[in-house]
């Protein structure tokens, strides 16, 4: 009910259903419950425009779902982390994530056709220019683990 709340732009509602189920998930014990839930309050932060709650909150949710074995969960929540950086009109920070992602989606096997990302992916596309394609490559070879992340949107 959190994810209609917040389809349906009621904010604060959304993100009391979220943390009620993330309290459940936690009750009982699922790791991945609990990472996905983080995940959708920064969903949450990011409609809201609060772009630095919403960059912290994809990072938790990228590092816990990776702990509990959820790798294409972890990828979708990566997706959300370079929109927010595209949100903050930091986009060779968002081209560089969105290469970690597609590199990772690739690994995977996993198609991504998520609507919000390809919008912010088209929206730095424009603002890079000719550079956005190179950007991309640089980001497919860069790690992903949590302290890399951070460093790269420090």
């Amino acid at each position: 009910r959190g994810r209609i709340a917040l389809l349906e732009g009621s904010f604060a509602e959304a993100a009391e259903r979220i943390d009620a189920a993330t309290e459940v998930y936690r009750a009982a014990g699922s790791a991945w419950g609990v990472a996905n839930s983080v995940g959708s309050l920064a969903e949450v932060a990011l409609a809201e425009g609060r772009l630095p709650a919403a960059q912290e909150l994809f990072l938790c949710a990228v590092d816990g779902l990776v702990e509990a074995g959820a790798e294409p969960y972890a990828v979708f929540r990566l997706t959300g982390l370079a929109n927010t950086l595209t949100a903050a009109g930091r986009h060779r920070q968002a081209a560089l994530v969105a290469g970690i992602a597609e590199q990772w989606i690739d690994e995977l096997g996993v198609p991504l056709g998520i609507a919000p990302y390809q919008r912010h992916r088209g929206w730095t596309a424009d603002a890079l220019g000719a550079e956005f394609a190179t950007t991309v490559e640089e980001g497919r070879a860069m790690a992903r683990t949590d302290a890399a992340l951070r460093h790269l949107v420090a």
